[in-house]
Protein backbone atom coordinates (compact mmCIF):
# COMPACT_ATOMS: atom_id res chain seq x y z
CA UNK A 1 0.00 0.00 0.00
CA UNK A 2 2.84 2.37 0.96
CA UNK A 3 4.48 1.98 -2.56
CA UNK A 4 1.32 2.25 -4.02
CA UNK A 5 0.16 5.55 -2.45
CA UNK A 6 4.02 6.89 -3.20
CA UNK A 7 3.56 5.53 -6.98
CA UNK A 8 -0.23 7.09 -7.42
CA UNK A 9 0.23 9.77 -5.25
CA UNK A 10 -3.26 8.79 -3.46
CA UNK A 11 -4.22 8.52 0.21
CA UNK A 12 -4.64 5.40 2.40
CA UNK A 13 -8.25 5.82 2.03
CA UNK A 14 -8.25 6.99 -1.80
CA UNK A 15 -6.56 3.06 -2.08
CA UNK A 16 -8.83 1.66 0.09
CA UNK A 17 -11.52 2.26 -0.96
CA UNK A 18 -10.69 1.47 -4.65
CA UNK A 19 -8.28 -1.71 -4.24
CA UNK A 20 -10.16 -3.32 -1.48
CA UNK A 21 -13.76 -1.68 -0.57
CA UNK A 22 -15.19 -1.90 -4.12
CA UNK A 23 -14.55 -5.73 -4.53
CA UNK A 24 -17.03 -6.60 -1.57
CA UNK A 25 -20.44 -7.01 -1.99
CA UNK A 26 -21.39 -3.62 -0.08
CA UNK A 27 -19.15 -1.95 -1.87
CA UNK A 28 -20.30 -3.68 -5.35
CA UNK A 29 -23.90 -2.60 -4.13
CA UNK A 30 -23.23 1.30 -3.13
CA UNK A 31 -21.17 1.55 -6.72
CA UNK A 32 -24.53 0.10 -8.47
CA UNK A 33 -27.35 2.11 -6.86
CA UNK A 34 -24.38 5.35 -7.20
CA UNK A 35 -24.56 4.28 -11.04
CA UNK A 36 -28.44 3.83 -10.90
CA UNK A 37 -29.23 6.36 -12.58
CA UNK A 38 -26.31 6.44 -15.71
CA UNK A 39 -26.17 4.93 -18.63
CA UNK A 40 -24.28 1.69 -18.53
CA UNK A 41 -23.27 0.46 -21.87
CA UNK A 42 -22.42 -3.02 -20.78
CA UNK A 43 -26.41 -3.29 -19.35
CA UNK A 44 -28.06 -0.70 -21.26
CA UNK A 45 -28.11 -2.47 -24.91
CA UNK A 46 -28.08 -0.23 -27.59
CA UNK A 47 -29.98 -3.07 -29.66
CA UNK A 48 -33.55 -2.84 -31.04
CA UNK A 49 -36.01 -4.33 -28.61
CA UNK A 50 -37.63 -7.18 -30.62
CA UNK A 51 -33.62 -8.13 -31.76
CA UNK A 52 -32.66 -8.00 -27.90
CA UNK A 53 -35.48 -9.73 -27.06
CA UNK A 54 -35.04 -12.83 -29.25
CA UNK A 55 -31.09 -13.37 -28.86
CA UNK A 56 -30.66 -12.15 -24.65
CA UNK A 57 -31.81 -16.03 -23.71
CA UNK A 58 -28.56 -17.16 -25.04
CA UNK A 59 -25.99 -15.07 -23.62
CA UNK A 60 -25.15 -15.63 -20.12
CA UNK A 61 -25.55 -12.34 -17.77
CA UNK A 62 -24.61 -14.24 -14.38
CA UNK A 63 -22.16 -13.61 -12.10
CA UNK A 64 -18.94 -15.89 -12.15
CA UNK A 65 -18.18 -15.96 -8.60
CA UNK A 66 -14.38 -18.22 -9.31
CA UNK A 67 -12.96 -15.90 -12.45
CA UNK A 68 -10.04 -17.46 -12.61
CA UNK A 69 -11.86 -21.02 -12.83
CA UNK A 70 -14.36 -19.13 -15.63
CA UNK A 71 -11.11 -17.72 -17.55
CA UNK A 72 -9.71 -21.25 -17.49
CA UNK A 73 -12.61 -23.29 -19.15
CA UNK A 74 -13.39 -20.15 -21.10
CA UNK A 75 -9.63 -20.61 -22.63
CA UNK A 76 -9.81 -24.47 -22.41
CA UNK A 77 -13.15 -23.92 -24.76
CA UNK A 78 -11.13 -22.79 -27.65
CA UNK A 79 -13.56 -19.81 -27.89
CA UNK A 80 -10.62 -17.44 -28.41
CA UNK A 81 -8.89 -19.41 -30.57
CA UNK A 82 -12.37 -19.00 -33.31
CA UNK A 83 -12.02 -15.18 -32.46
CA UNK A 84 -8.71 -14.67 -33.25
CA UNK A 85 -9.20 -16.49 -36.67
CA UNK A 86 -12.23 -15.15 -37.23
CA UNK A 87 -10.23 -11.34 -37.60
CA UNK A 88 -7.59 -13.06 -39.45
CA UNK A 89 -10.13 -14.35 -41.88
CA UNK A 90 -11.63 -10.79 -41.84
CA UNK A 91 -8.28 -9.13 -41.99
CA UNK A 92 -7.13 -11.51 -44.72
CA UNK A 93 -10.11 -10.18 -46.84
CA UNK A 94 -8.32 -6.11 -47.24
CA UNK A 95 -4.66 -7.76 -47.28
CA UNK A 96 -4.12 -7.26 -43.45
CA UNK A 97 -2.32 -9.54 -41.67
CA UNK A 98 -2.97 -9.64 -37.79
CA UNK A 99 -1.43 -11.18 -34.55
CA UNK A 100 -3.05 -11.23 -31.13
CA UNK A 101 0.38 -13.03 -28.94
CA UNK A 102 -1.53 -11.87 -25.44
CA UNK A 103 -3.54 -15.25 -26.57
CA UNK A 104 -1.26 -17.59 -26.62
CA UNK A 105 -2.20 -20.48 -24.95
CA UNK A 106 1.22 -21.02 -22.99
CA UNK A 107 1.13 -17.06 -21.92
CA UNK A 108 -2.08 -17.62 -20.72
CA UNK A 109 -1.39 -20.24 -18.69
CA UNK A 110 1.84 -18.52 -17.52
CA UNK A 111 0.12 -15.70 -16.43
CA UNK A 112 -2.51 -17.65 -14.22
CA UNK A 113 0.84 -19.22 -12.70
CA UNK A 114 2.40 -16.13 -11.83
CA UNK A 115 2.08 -14.82 -8.21
CA UNK A 116 -0.31 -12.28 -7.76
CA UNK A 117 2.06 -9.61 -5.91
CA UNK A 118 4.04 -9.50 -9.51
CA UNK A 119 1.71 -7.91 -10.81
CA UNK A 120 1.91 -4.95 -8.88
CA UNK A 121 5.48 -5.47 -7.69
CA UNK A 122 6.54 -2.32 -6.81
CA UNK A 123 3.73 -0.26 -6.41
CA UNK A 124 3.26 -0.10 -10.04
CA UNK A 125 0.42 -1.63 -12.09
CA UNK A 126 1.02 -3.94 -14.92
CA UNK A 127 4.25 -4.15 -13.60
CA UNK A 128 4.45 -7.66 -14.44
CA UNK A 129 4.62 -6.78 -18.39
CA UNK A 130 6.50 -3.80 -17.50
CA UNK A 131 9.57 -5.09 -16.05
CA UNK A 132 9.00 -7.73 -18.86
CA UNK A 133 9.59 -4.85 -21.24
CA UNK A 134 12.85 -3.75 -19.89
CA UNK A 135 15.08 -3.26 -22.84
CA UNK A 136 12.74 -3.38 -25.32
CA UNK A 137 10.56 -0.12 -24.82
CA UNK A 138 11.65 2.97 -24.27
CA UNK A 139 11.58 3.99 -20.64
CA UNK A 140 8.64 6.98 -21.27
CA UNK A 141 6.80 4.34 -22.51
CA UNK A 142 7.25 1.19 -20.29
CA UNK A 143 6.52 3.24 -17.41
CA UNK A 144 3.84 6.14 -18.47
CA UNK A 145 0.70 6.39 -16.51
CA UNK A 146 -1.14 7.91 -18.76
CA UNK A 147 -2.90 4.75 -20.46
CA UNK A 148 -6.22 4.28 -19.21
CA UNK A 149 -8.09 1.01 -20.20
CA UNK A 150 -10.49 0.97 -23.08
CA UNK A 151 -13.47 2.94 -22.25
CA UNK A 152 -16.64 3.28 -24.51
CA UNK A 153 -16.01 6.89 -24.46
CA UNK A 154 -12.53 6.43 -26.11
CA UNK A 155 -13.18 8.16 -29.21
CA UNK A 156 -14.62 11.61 -27.58
CA UNK A 157 -11.26 11.46 -25.22
CA UNK A 158 -9.24 11.43 -28.41
CA UNK A 159 -11.27 14.17 -30.31
CA UNK A 160 -11.02 16.29 -27.32
CA UNK A 161 -7.33 15.79 -26.91
CA UNK A 162 -6.78 17.06 -30.49
CA UNK A 163 -8.58 19.82 -29.72
CA UNK A 164 -7.14 20.63 -27.02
Amino acid sequence: MNQLKYNEKKSYFALLKVEIARQTKIGKAFILWKRRNEINWQRDSMLQEDFYLKHSRNINFNYHSHPVRFMLDYIESGRPGRLTGMWANRHGAYNMESGVPLYDKKIIEFMFDVPIEQYLAGGKRRSLLRRAMEGILPPEIQWRRDKLPYTPDFHNRIIQKKKS
